[in-house]
């Protein structure tokens, strides 16, 4: 029996080292795997790295790289309130609804054969703007890379944006609301525009920067890890362009603290509306003149790259354009973020449109207070853009993770309009959510801070004003699907304004899903490749496994 006991206990330990062993085994192997995982992890960063030098290096200049100045840096910051287009999207549309509104009382009106409501019109235009606007974009982004038009398509739209406010602030009658209608059009394109190339300035001017090429030279010497190197980069470009947001935000509330003052100084009853907007649209005109000044004084005009040879001016757009869209299968993380950003931009834009048109009527176009909403949107999200600054700073949080946090509470009050389908309790049917509704923006301006710094995160860097246009015709894109989507849904639901937020609810959702699968390292190094088929002219329409521009 005593033996018999020896022998399984005998059994049991043999069992039990076999297992021992087994479970080693497994622990190994699994140690392994996870170790062959960092290695590949870290040879992704790698190369994300040195892509950034090598992006760099291969933007063929017309002239030497001109250092970024002290106040060259801080006066684009200050022109930030011009491409905001304070004045024109405020004033100007709730000039332009309120003379149409007089003009067409019953709230329906004559749109080509069939009578709509108004606000129906209204997202009709918005559409056709956004239509305008991409066509336009794809064009003049394309030329705005090479040669010295960069400075030139500034300063014009920006003075077609000044000329427009003030042409506005001339109008009285209801009979010009079309007059009215089309200036707003004109004026909302040109600061669009204006936008557009005003974002895609900022990585040149990070790139410039004297620390920005002090560290690029200690790179190529050895004395720095391309790895240190893409970090400060990546941190530099999210500074410029959180300092951007923030002092944009301070001017704009500087300026609408004005017009606050100056809307009850004029009065604020229905027979002063039209005179109030009026003069506050030419004291706007004046504002953005006086913050356009000091950049388009100090500005250097660095040239762009050189013109293909080969290549004359009238074609090189279109030229540009197609190469572009043929090999953009080749950006795979870009074409990935484009996706996300095109979804994101309907569901926001189309959101923020509809919650003006109603915050509109709700508030009686009260000059007064929708100049004080405008003030407090700012306050709030200039305070969470500068928050964004010190917890970056803090944590050293990466820009795609500081935009899908924004992306995700942008998405929380589009939630909130399509809870007001159910009851009428909440849901923008009451005065009180239009004044809690711009605090909120401590938490969005995660999503106005990084969603623009995010574009440079996954575009090659010699395309700046190209991919930006494209991304902006994208967007805007999406001002032209969602308007007329929502509208086609509010009419079909007899007017009913909230249904069109549980539509753009499940866009958002998808849009931040496809974000969260963006993979910037691989981004950068798809941007090199990118530039490699395009310095060999594209001759080879195969896909390489590794650029040989990444092995050094």
């Amino acid at each position: 029996m005593g033996s018999q006991h020896n022998h399984d206990g005998a059994i049991r330990k043999t069992t039990s080292l076999v297992h021992l062993e087994d479970v080693a085994e497994e622990q190994t192997e699994i140690a392994e795997r996870d170790e062959d995982r960092r290695c590949g992890e870290q040879d992704i960063s790698s190369d994300a790295a040195k892509a950034v030098i090598v992006q760099n290096d291969l933007i063929e200049s017309e002239a030497k790289r001109v250092p970024t100045s002290s106040k060259e840096y801080w006066c684009y910051c200050v022109f930030c309130f011009a491409q905001l287009g304070t004045g024109i999207g405020t004033d100007g549309g709730a000039l332009r609804q309120a003379l149409t509104s007089l003009a067409w009382p019953t709230g329906t009106i004559r749109w080509g054969r069939h009578e709509i409501p108004l606000n129906v019109f209204l997202l009709d235009l918005n559409g056709l703007l956004y239509l305008i606007q991409m066509i336009v974009l794809l064009v003049l982004g394309s030329y705005a890379d090479y040669g010295r038009w960069r400075y030139w398509l500034l300063m014009s739209f920006d003075a077609v944006l000044i000329c427009c406010m003030l042409g506005l602030s001339t109008l009285k009658q209801a009979a010009s609301w079309r007059i009215a209608q089309l200036l707003w059009m004109i004026g909302c394109l040109s600061s669009n525009i204006l936008g557009t190339f005003f974002n895609a300035s900022f990585p040149e001017l990070v790139r410039n920067l004297p620390r920005v090429q002090a560290s690029e030279n200690a790179v190529r010497s050895g004395q720095k890890s391309p790895e240190d190197h893409a970090e400060m980069d990546m941190l530099e470009r999210a500074t410029l362009y959180n300092w951007v947001n923030t002092i944009g935000s301070a001017s704009v509330v500087t300026a609408s603290s004005i017009a606050v003052c100056l809307s009850q100084a004029l009065g604020t009853g229905k027979e002063q509306l039209i005179t109030t907007y009026r003069v506050l649209l030419a004291y706007f005109a004046a504002m953005t003149l006086l913050f356009s000044l000091p950049y388009l004084v100090t500005s250097k005009r660095r040239p762009g790259a050189k013109m293909p040879k080969g290549s004359r001016w009238w074609s090189l757009g279109p030229k540009q354009i197609y190469l572009a869209a043929k090999h953009l299968r080749y950006l795979r993380q870009c074409f990935l973020y484009l996706l996300a950003y095109f979804l994101l931009c309907e569901a926001f834009g189309t959101s923020g449109g509809l919650v003006s048109i109603v915050q509109n009527e709700v508030l009686d176009y009260s000059p007064g207070a929708i100049n004080t909403l405008a003030m407090l949107s700012n306050i709030s999200g200039g305070t969470g853009t500068f928050a964004c600054l010190l917890a970056q700073k803090r944590w050293r949080f990466t820009i795609k993770q500081g935009v899908c946090y924004g992306a995700f509470m942008a998405c929380l009050p589009i939630m909130w309009g399509a809870i007001g389908l159910y009851t009428s309790k909440i849901g923008f049917h009451n005065t009180w959510e239009f004044w809690i509704l711009p605090f909120w923006n401590f938490h969005t301006a995660a999503w106005g801070s990084y969603n623009i710094s995010m574009i440079t995160e996954v575009v090659p860097a010699p395309k700046m004003f190209l991919f930006f246009a494209l991304f902006s015709a994208v967007g805007k894109t999406s001002g032209f699907i969602g308007p007329l989507v929502t509208s086609y849904i509010i009419e079909a639901a007899g007017g009913n304004t909230n249904v069109a937020f549980v539509f753009l609810t499940g866009v958002g959702l998808l849009g931040v899903y496809f974000l969260s699968c963006v993979d910037t390292d691989q981004a950068k190094i798809d941007n090199a490749e990118f530039l490699r088929r395009e310095e060999m002219g594209f001759a080879e329409e195969r896909e390489t496994e590794t650029s040989p521009l990444l092995q050094s």
